[in-house]
């Protein structure tokens, strides 16, 4: 994987930020311009990383606006932490998978 760009790393920052407002499409993209493709599942996307503990579930529960839980991008803020795109912050330490 080449090294990302630093508006691609903005971007992951901005996402990681308001974790309670981001939408499917925007953390896909995100994956899409690492080069990372997911595969589907039952309600919604797995990624699988190399470099990282585990996969990254997205969730898609509606058909229409796909806004993702906050679960969902504390699992997507430790996948960039495990890959070293985001900088780990105490703040969110002790949320789980």
């Amino acid at each position: 994987m080449a090294p990302p760009a630093e508006k691609l790393l903005k971007r992951i920052s901005e996402l990681i930020a308001r974790r309670n407002n981001v939408d499917f499409d925007e953390i896909e993209w995100v994956l899409n311009q690492l080069g990372i493709n997911g595969r589907k599942a039952k309600h919604g996307i797995m990624y699988k990383m190399s470099g990282c503990k585990g996969p990254l579930m997205l969730n898609k529960h509606n058909n229409g606006k796909s806004h993702l839980p906050p679960y969902c991008v504390d699992q997507f803020r430790k996948r960039m932490v495990e890959l070293g795109l985001y900088a780990q912050d105490e703040s969110n330490d002790n949320e789980d998978d």
